[in-house]
């Protein structure tokens, strides 16, 4: 006996699905979402290319090119990545794209897993929601106006939440939003740039919930509400609180923000900074000890400063800011403001100061605090003999053709860092003085360097760092080898063998920007660089890198494409995390090497487990070593499409094991019923506890599998046949679906 699903039902059917397919939805046009668009739009987001992080940033950069970046965006970050090069705040800049204002950016940013930006949403349901707040990445809703309570709900389950259409946060939204859901996020971003006011119950809820927030479009701040926001430090999960909206900043609601327990206030919006309102900033982060000096102070909204206003904030008596005070927005520097940011404890960053008088230079100097000067444009021999006398770290700017008594000067410099930024090039007088230096050089803008000047650096004995260096000549990189240097950071894509045995050899640390080629084992032994750039490595590098203990817990070779028998077997017993989601295609044998060298089934099952998400060519053979680990990562969590060929190889791959796959929420392509007509074939289990959508050609072909685990079929849309006929379709007796 038959069921059959009749003609009115598919009627009805149809007014409930106008389209024969549903296409992928743009994320920067959609106003409005389904929950299965948005079940597609999270599956395709999450398949995109992985941003890399500012740690990599020329990689970065290159890598938005490869993906088809904006060519404005790139230019920008790429200024942004050479500012972030040599700036005092570099550990605590966290997204390259901050600095990046142009009207492409969100586009840009859509091109990476990392960011799902829906700037043109204006309705967000919470089913929608709910699916959405599984997206791991940063969350983005420019237009959204308002938010149900249900929605907000929702959302609290994110992690990277940018709500900054938002006009108003209070009551049951704000309840729902900013409860702790179960289990709480590990960290929740919440950008909240469009509130005009903020209440004391939301500020609070804030202080609770949220790990880093932003509040730019607050104008005025009261104190009651900053004390709240702050909240008691045994409560606050905030680290950092950006207020980039508040202009001016009555010394009472300062009081209040001074107590904040978090590592960053950013206050960049400000422009004016009062004596009082000063002094009572200089309390921030000091704590009971008054040793915290990781924290962040941002006033760089400030163009000036007066000296009663610098005394009060870096005052001599009692506990005081010890952190990072950034004033890099200062465009002059008067002696008796200098006099008194000499006293500050802490790293200093004074990095818009585009010139300094000697005298003011002489008043600054002399403390150990790190000292950013990187804006620097005039660099007379004064100037430079007075910054020689500062016994911190330091950073100033130098453009080509640098004079020999300002070289010379900085080589005597006193601190145990000298960061020379901007200089793009080097003559072997002025290398010869630099490299006097008893401590660190870093040259991060220094794009060529000759053997005459790398044979000048070979007496430092201090670290030497040339990340910049494009295209360096071997006979270079030997000399820096051989140089006395304790550690040794240069940039190479390929190393010859005779280059990659000196830099081996050499008795200090060696550090490798943008290593793309891997042949030398020894070198994979010794040096430090970013695996996932490889995309060519030796079997015995490869061997050598798994037996390394700093890559015990996890190795990222994504850059690698095609993965050879020999170098499947050089990964046989790795124990960590493996990551191969570069490689497009596998065949048989080395997926039977890959999978034989998995630990044994009763080990704790994230024990030699790798991934390999980026598969494009499916060979049944290749699956069924690969699934048969347990330990494997194909993406099908996140899988929404199937082609009927990988639907078969799946199929021939699980044998008897269950088939999962969560992704699959439409079954709309033109070739879905063949589709539906390879999965039956699974002997076992097939779930598909996700779907929604499917035609009943679609629906009968997928019950006829021995165990489908699908939603009923009245929770089912139905979609028309592709072929438009009306025909009634035939079901399995008692075969309506459901786990």
């Amino acid at each position: 006996m038959h069921r059959t699903v009749s003609l009115a039902a598919l009627l009805v059917a149809g007014l409930r699905s106008a389209a024969l397919a549903a296409p992928d939805p743009d994320p920067l046009t959609v106003k409005h979402l389904t929950v299965a668009e948005a079940r597609r739009l999270v599956a395709v987001q999450d398949a995109k290319p992985e941003f890399l992080g500012l740690e990599r940033y020329c990689d970065a950069c290159d890598g938005l090119v490869a993906v088809g970046g904006s060519p404005d965006v790139v230019a920008a970050m790429r200024q942004a990545a050479r500012h972030a090069a040599a700036s005092v705040r570099t550990p605590f800049a966290a997204d390259l794209f901050e600095a990046v204002r142009d009207p492409a950016l969100v586009r840009d940013k859509a091109l990476f897993r990392s960011y799902l930006p829906l700037p043109r949403l204006t309705r967000l349901d919470a089913d929608v929601a709910a699916v959405l707040a599984g997206f791991p990445g940063e969350l983005s809703f420019d237009e959204l106006r308002s938010l149900a309570p249900e929605a907000a709900r929702s959302l609290a389950d994110s992690s990277f939440l940018l709500l900054d259409g938002l006009e108003e946060l209070a009551g049951e939204t704000a309840t729902g939003l900013l409860d702790m859901p179960t289990p709480p996020a590990t960290f929740f971003k919440l950008s909240l740039n469009g509130l005009c006011d903020l209440t004391l119950d939301t500020a609070t809820r804030i202080a609770k919930r949220a790990r880093q927030v932003r509040l730019d479009g607050l104008r005025v701040l009261e104190p009651e509400v900053a004390r709240a926001l702050v909240g008691p430090a045994e409560d606050n999960e905030l680290f950092a609180i950006s207020l980039r909206g508040l202009r001016d900043l009555p010394a009472a609601t300062a009081r209040e923000l001074a107590r904040f327990p978090g590592t960053c206030l950013d206050l960049a919006g400000l422009r004016r900074l009062e004596p009082d309102t000063a002094a009572a900033l200089s309390a921030y982060s000091a704590g009971p000890e008054g040793e915290n000096t990781h924290s962040i102070l941002d006033l760089s909204g400030l163009a000036t400063l007066s000296p009663a206003a610098a005394r009060a904030l870096v005052r001599r008596d009692g506990p005081r800011f010890r952190g990072l005070l950034d004033l890099s927005g200062l465009r002059d520097l008067p002696v008796d403001t200098a006099r008194a940011l000499h006293h500050h404890p802490g790293p200093l960053a004074l990095e818009g100061l585009e010139r300094l008088t000697p005298e003011a230079t002489a008043a600054l100097v002399g403390g150990s605090m790190p000292l950013g000067l990187r804006g620097l444009r005039e660099l007379s021999p004064p100037v430079a003999a007075a910054l020689a006398q500062h016994r911190g770290p330091l950073i100033v700017a130098a453009i080509a053709p640098l004079p020999i008594p300002v070289a010379e000067a900085l080589g005597s410099h006193a601190g145990p860092l000298l960061t020379v930024a901007e200089l793009e090039s080097l003559t072997p007088e002025t290398a010869a003085a630099l490299a006097r230096h008893h401590g660190e050089l870093v040259f991060p803008h220094l794009e060529t360097l000759s053997p005459a000047c790398a044979a000048a650096f070979a007496a430092h004995a201090g670290d030497l760092s040339f990340a910049a260096l494009r295209d360096a000549p071997e006979a270079v990189l030997e000399q820096l080898a051989a140089s006395k240097a304790s550690s040794l950071g240069v940039q190479a894509r390929r190393l010859t063998a005779q280059t990659a045995e000196a830099l081996a050899n050499r008795r200090g640390d060696v550090w490798i920007v943008g290593l793309h080629e891997l042949d030398s084992p020894a070198l994979a032994t010794q040096a430090r660089f970013d695996t996932s750039l490889l995309t060519r490595i030796t079997p015995a590098a490869l061997r050598a890198l798994t037996q390394r203990e700093d890559n015990r817990h996890g190795l990222v070779l994504s850059g690698l494409t095609t993965l050879a028998l020999d170098q499947a077997e050089a990964l046989a017993g790795y124990r960590g995390f493996l990551d191969l989601d570069g490689v497009r295609e596998l065949a048989p044998a080395v997926a039977r090497a890959l999978a034989a060298g998995r630990p044994a089934a009763s080990e704790e099952p994230t024990v030699g487990s790798f991934s390999l998400r980026g598969l494009a060519t499916w060979d049944p053979e290749v699956l069924r070593h690969l699934l048969a680990t347990r330990r494997v990562n194909l993406g099908l969590q996140v899988l929404s499409a199937l082609t009927p060929q990988r639907a078969a190889a799946l199929v021939a791959a699980t044998g008897d094991d269950p088939l999962e796959l969560p992704g699959i929420v439409w079954l709309d392509a033109p070739d879905a019923v063949d589709v539906a007509r390879e999965l039956a074939k699974k002997q076992g289990v097939l779930a598909l506890p996700n779907l929604e959508a499917v035609s009943p050609r679609g629906l009968a072909a997928l019950l006829e599998a021995e165990d489908p685990r699908i939603p009923d079929a009245q929770d089912l849309e139905l979609l028309p046949e592709r072929d438009g006929s009306n025909d009634d379709v035939p079901l399995p007796a008692g075969r309506s679906g459901g786990p």
